[in-house]
């Protein structure tokens, strides 16, 4: 099997999510493991914590897209979804 390519990169940023990283972290690691039960496929490639914020680079755009949903109406905050040229492609960023 090949290296999965990302299709999806979520930005998480913000005081909230800075005093509560382990916990949002947790949420997002339990939603990707209840969808690779699904489909294998589904999975994190990548993880960066900076300054700024966490990277996280995901294997599916739509899992990219329902986790950033999912951390919105669990946690509330602000959330941003860009969907690029290419076709599968989203960027994104939750805040609060």
């Amino acid at each position: 099997m090949g290296a999965a390519r990302a299709a999806g990169y979520l930005t998480l940023e913000g005081p909230f999510f800075a005093a509560h990283r382990e916990e949002v972290l947790g949420f997002v690691m339990a939603r990707v493991a209840r969808a690779r039960t699904e489909q294998p496929t589904h999975r994190v490639i990548g993880l960066r914590c900076g300054p700024r914020g966490t990277h996280v680079t995901i294997a599916d755009a739509h899992l990219a897209r329902d986790i950033a949903i999912a951390l919105q109406a669990a946690f509330e905050g602000d959330m941003d979804l860009v969907y690029g040229g290419e076709e599968n492609l989203i960027r994104a960023t939750w805040s609060r």
